[in-house]
This record gives structure tokens, sequence and C-alpha cells, in this order.
């Protein structure tokens, strides 16, 4: 069986347990979300604009190119994209402590691009997909309509994301503690999900795996260099670029698969895609944070520009 034929298909009550996973998983990022993380923005408005700018824009353009280059097929292209629009997560905060790098920096663009994605990731899916020669027609055979997936999405992740982080603002004690639980009911429902859906294809997809990763893994390791390269032309410092460099290579990609099974459960190779790139991130993630960990950052004095 091809990859793009491969299924996920759920009924009616599963369909409803995976918009409960995607409030879970919002809800839970947005529990961690604090003023301060906003407020760090005003001490280094270059860098957090200009990183925020590459993770929300600059890492979907690349990924275009990149899809269109390494994807053998139109869902595995698509899933690329899906994970590219996806906000960062929380686990880049703390490879970035790890790392050595800027926290700061990595919070508020985690901030940032989990408060922009209600408009954000449902856009930059459409607006790339509908320009990519194989998932136009792909998305086309779907049936999907953009005025209804911009709308459906946004409501999915904006009304999770506005409580979650109301519940942050007005009550932060409860907030701290649903958070960890928030985050381990999401990763059980994503392992529940993805293990039911794939067990009937087991056999075919071990067949594709080898197809799998080359391009996930590919994928992942210039989302990491395209951090680093911005961050070095914009004269960052050592730490602030070290976060910039994870921020990009670190995204959720658990949304990611949860939003291509809730919007488009057909597309088997475009969830193994997203599922690949959550757990091939933080394997690659952990180990750069590892490697940076052992070297303390360059203190050098840099021109006007990359130190504001």
């Amino acid at each position: 069986m091809p990859l793009d034929e491969v299924r996920l298909s759920f009924d009616a009550n599963a369909q409803l347990g995976l918009q409960a996973l995607l409030f879970v998983i919002m809800f839970g990022v947005a529990l961690a979300l604090k003023v301060d993380d906003f407020r760090n923005v005003a001490r280094h408005p270059w860098r957090a604009l200009l990183g925020a700018a590459v993770q929300i824009f600059g890492l979907s353009a690349l990924t275009f190119l990149v899809a269109s280059a390494l994807a053998p097929t139109p869902s595995m292209a698509f899933g690329m994209l899906v994970v590219a629009a996806c906000p960062g997560g929380n686990f880049s905060n703390f490879l970035t402590q790890w790392a050595r790098g800027d926290v700061a920096l990595s919070v508020s663009l985690t901030a940032i691009s989990s408060a922009l994605a209600v408009v954000t990731t449902p856009f930059n899916v459409l607006f790339w997909g509908s320009r990519h020669p194989e998932i136009a027609p792909l998305l086309h055979a779907l049936g999907i309509d953009a005025r209804s997936f911009l709308l459906q999405t946004a409501l999915m992740l904006g009304l999770p994301l506005a409580l979650g982080m109301t519940v942050a603002a007005r009550w932060p004690g409860l907030a701290a503690r649903l958070h960890r639980p928030c985050h381990r009911l999401a990763l059980a429902g994503l392992v529940v999900f993805l293990a039911a859906a794939l067990g009937g294809n087991w056999r075919e997809l071990r067949t594709w795996g080898p197809l799998l990763m080359p391009p996930v893994i590919a994928h992942n390791a210039l989302a990491f260099a395209a951090g680093w390269v911005a961050a070095t032309l914009a004269r960052f410092p050592d730490a602030p670029r070290r976060a910039l460099t994870i921020e990009l290579g670190v995204q959720n990609g658990g949304l990611g698969l949860v939003i291509v099974l809730t919007q488009f459960p057909t597309l088997g190779g475009a969830a193994l895609v997203a599922a690949a790139w959550g757990f091939w991130n933080v394997m690659a993630g952990s180990l750069l944070a590892a490697f940076w960990a052992r070297r303390e950052p360059a203190r050098v004095q840099l021109p006007p520009g990359g130190g504001q």
C-alpha cells in the first residue's frame, strides 16, 4: 500500500476525543504563559521580533522549499508544512536552559508563537499548501474549504488558549498545579491515539519507515540550521543565538499531529511525519543542548544591532 493511501480514519467518538485532546494541549500550553513572558520582548525588541518572524514565517517558507525538494509523497510534504506552522513547544525552553542559552528569549518566542498560532498556524498551512504543486490538488480532492478551515482551526486553538491564559493570569497557583497533569494527559492521549491508528497498518508502515525518516531528519536539521544562521546574520550574542536555534528546531509536533488527525484524518502520511518529527526533534534537540551545555557561551561585544 502506498504511503499516501494509508488511512487513519476515526469514528465520531474518536473525533470527539481528538478534539478534547487538542483542547488539553492548547490549554496546557496557555497555562505556562505569563504576562512577564511578553514583557521580556520590550527588553530586547529586535531579538524577539526578528526571532518570532523567522519562527512563524521563515520556517514555513523554508519548509515549502524543503518539502518540494525532499518529500517523496504529497501527504508527507503536507505533514512537514503542518509541523512547521505549529508554535514552539515548552520543551524548547527546557533545552535552551540546558544549553546555556537565553532562556528569557526562548520563553518569549514560545509565548509569541503560541499566542499568534490561532491565526498563523491555519494561515501558513493553507497559504503554503495551496502553492505546492502536489499538495494543492490533494487539498482540492479532499474538498477543503479555506474559510471553514481557517475559522474552525482558529476556534479550536483560540478557545483553550484564551481560557488557559485567563487561568494563568487570575489564578497562577491553580495554573501551576494544572500544568503538569495537562501535559501528561496530552502525551498519554497522543500515544493512545497514535498506537490505535497505526496498529491496523503496521505492516505497511514498517515497509515505508525508511522512506519516512530521511526527509524528517533533514527537515529538522535544516530548521536548527536556519535558526543559527538567522541569529548569526543578525549578530545575536551566543546565548540568544542558541535560544533561536533551539526554538526553530523544536516545534510542537504533538499539536501538529492532532491537527492532522482532526482536520485531515485520511492523510496517513502527514500524520506519520508529524509523529516522527515529534520524536526526532526531541532526540536531536537534546543532543544539541548536551553539546552546548559543556561550552560556556562566548562573551563577545558586538556592534549595535545584535545586542538590542
